[in-house]
């Protein structure tokens, strides 16, 4: 989603072709729905499918794809960009030979409260451990790492980051704490806010996207918060702050939000889910 603006300037035809259905993190039905609507009026989407061949041609390539109705769509380019992932360079160490307890990928099972495999001198970190491909977290767990090392073969469990993923899309895509879809409903509240409401955003003329923050029904607490639009990458890192610090909706709004700023969005969804909590 970070090249979809790049894609544009350059002036490449650029279909994206999903598997799916789904597009972005979101696990929150109308972040989704939000998300694909906005998105689709500068590129060419198609969310569901699947790949039936490929193969070059020439100088083309030529793909072609099912879509989840059946239909089947042939297309020839001259570039094709392809988001699969990354594997581990571990898998070609021959890891298995160590006497490691492996788990289903064929990577060792490792503690990550001190990134421990088993109780062997051996610590899995950052990219190599294929869990958390971010570079925030490689540094975190580079840290945990190597405090554990130096107490070997005593430990020192650490407590992790606040969940905390933000894709460089435009509208700006970000997800910090719980997502929707890892809490149970009835006990949470969720507040919600337009970024067409945003005094600043309206300036900006930056209207589009959706502000969903999870609050805990009982305390009040922060649990997480799935953001799509103008600066949500800041507003991510201000609740990722919040919810290390078990912050309430309550006690967030408690600080300043000045007029006109991007930030009256997120305060507007707060309010929301306060008013919800009063009840």
């Amino acid at each position: 989603m970070s090249w979809d603006r790049l894609f544009i300037v350059w002036g490449y035809a650029r279909p994206f072709f999903g598997h799916s259905g789904r597009i972005g993190p979101f696990t929150l039905p109308e972040m989704q729905t939000e998300c694909l609507r906005v998105l689709s009026q500068e590129l060419d989407i198609i969310p569901a499918g699947k790949f039936t061949a490929a193969r070059k041609e020439g100088t083309q390539f030529l793909l072609e794809y099912r879509t989840e109705a059946g239909e089947m769509i042939v297309r020839e380019f001259e570039r094709v960009v392809v988001a699969s992932g990354r594997r581990s360079n571990v898998l070609s160490m021959d890891i298995a030979k160590s006497g490691l307890k492996l788990d289903d990928r064929g990577l060792p099972v490792y503690n990550p409260q001190t990134m421990q495999c088993g109780n062997a001198p051996l610590y899995l970190t950052g990219d190599a451990n294929e869990d958390l491909p971010l570079w925030h977290e490689a540094y975190a767990e580079g840290r945990i790492a190597g405090d554990n090392a130096l107490i070997f073969p005593e430990s020192n469990p650490a407590k992790r980051l606040v969940p905390l993923g933000i894709f460089f899309s435009d509208p700006q895509i970000a997800m910090v704490g719980k997502k929707y879809a890892e809490l149970d409903p009835n006990k949470i509240v969720v507040g919600k806010a337009l970024f067409a409401n945003g005094p600043r955003h309206k300036i900006y003329d930056a209207r589009d996207g959706q502000f969903s923050v999870f609050a805990e029904k009982e305390s009040g607490r922060i649990l997480g918060a799935e953001i799509f639009g103008k600066g949500a990458e800041h507003f991510a890192h201000y609740l990722s702050l919040a919810i290390t610090h078990s912050m309430t909706v309550q006690n967030v709004l408690k600080a300043p939000f000045y007029h006109p700023c991007l930030e009256e969005v997120m305060k507007e969804a707060l309010n929301q889910a306060r008013f919800q909590l009063a009840k």
